[in-house]
């Protein structure tokens, strides 16, 4: 059985009576049609995408469909479907759509090493790819070769070994999703030639020895999401390349010490996070969170912390959202927070302090002790 339930922005035609005479078709105005075939079931609508979901891995005909003219479409969806032995343009001519701007493959079975360049043949004008939940884990190295034009690839719930020169032919990528992939490795020059890239997506996996030669290929990166890798410790340059990054997200770590100075360099970070800290981070470095006068927001609660250095905060004087709540603190110096003049939002609940100094807070606001 076949489901498709989409969209169109539909330059084509539909009509029931165009279908192949095995197939009955039942029409709901302003909503959807449903066509039952021999071997599918087609549902589908008039909006800006087309799902295609099968209920068995095996060959389909889909030239059983080829009385529909989807025209353009904005995204089209191959869900729970088998591969097919060449292109899925193939695909896409079956069921008359001319042209897409977005493509998702969602099998949630094993496809591991089944997935090859063929698969995306006659598709350069695809910007959006989305292939998670696949079970891929080896993908040859041309697999993007004609898909120049990607600005968005998800390669997320998988299990894939990446290739040096996988991301070789997608210079135009902003967004890169490769969270929970169990990544044990980046080699350096895994993200050579993404000079466009704007966030990266590395939460969940296992990358415990990061060294700056992965990062330096992408300067322009500006968000990076590193929860949950199991990281204990971080070299002291590994973000020294990522002079734009404005959000840095550490949550959920291991963490026993982070080096001084580890974010001197960026300094148009606007949002820290490191909340829940699995490893025994007693202190933050000195000087830490200090003259970034972009940062707005710091997240660093549920990390153990029984002290902080009363310069952590120097000099980043638009912070706006402190947390430093489940914590263990047990005292504050009274100059920590001299320089926060925007500060809003300051969460320092669920210490252990018994008393505060009279002079730590110059100024009132919606404070939470």
């Amino acid at each position: 059985m076949l489901t498709i339930a989409g969209v169109a922005g539909v330059t084509g035609q539909f009509s029931c009576n165009s279908l192949a005479p095995q197939c009955s078709c039942s029409s709901y105005p302003d909503t959807f049609y449903e066509l039952l075939c021999p071997q599918f079931m087609v549902r589908f609508s008039f909006n800006d995408r087309v799902d295609l979901q099968c209920n068995s891995m095996e060959r389909l005909d889909y030239t059983v469909l080829s009385g529909l003219r989807f025209g353009d479409v904005q995204m089209f969806m191959l869900s729970l479907c088998p591969l097919p032995n060449a292109s899925v343009r193939v695909v896409m001519d079956s069921i008359g759509i001319n042209k897409i701007e977005m493509l998702q493959i969602q099998s949630y079975r094993n496809l591991s090493d089944s997935l090859q360049k063929k698969h995306f043949e006659k598709l350069s004008d695809v910007t959006k790819l989305s292939l998670s939940n696949n079970g891929l884990r080896y993908l040859p190295s041309d697999l993007f070769e004609d898909m120049g034009n990607l600005t968005w690839l998800d390669l997320k719930f998988n299990n894939i070994i990446l290739p040096k020169e996988i991301f070789y032919s997608t210079p135009k990528l902003e967004v890169l999703e490769l969270g929970r992939n169990n990544l044990t490795h980046l080699p350096p020059g895994i993200f050579k030639n993404l000079d466009r890239l704007k966030l990266l997506q590395l939460w969940s996996n296992n990358l415990v020895n990061l060294t700056r030669a992965v990062f330096s290929d992408v300067p322009n990166l500006l968000h990076l999401d590193l929860n949950t890798n199991g990281l204990e410790t971080i070299r002291l340059d590994l973000f020294a390349d990522l002079v734009k990054l404005k959000t840095l997200n550490l949550y959920g770590n291991y963490f026993n010490s982070l080096p001084q100075g580890l974010l001197s360099r960026n300094i148009d970070l606007e949002t820290f996070q490191m909340q829940e800290n699995k490893g025994y981070l007693l202190t933050l470095p000195s000087g830490l969170l200090s003259n970034l006068t972009k940062l707005k927001v710091v997240r660093v609660s549920g990390c153990k912390l029984t002290y902080l250095p009363e310069d952590v905060f120097s000099g980043s004087n638009r912070i706006e959202n402190l947390y430093l709540n489940r914590n263990s603190l047990s005292s504050l110096g009274e100059n920590i927070f001299l320089d926060l003049e925007d500060l809003e939002v300051l969460d320092l609940s669920e210490n252990v302090m018994t008393h505060l100094p009279k002079k730590l807070f110059p100024l009132q606001r919606d404070w939470k002790l």
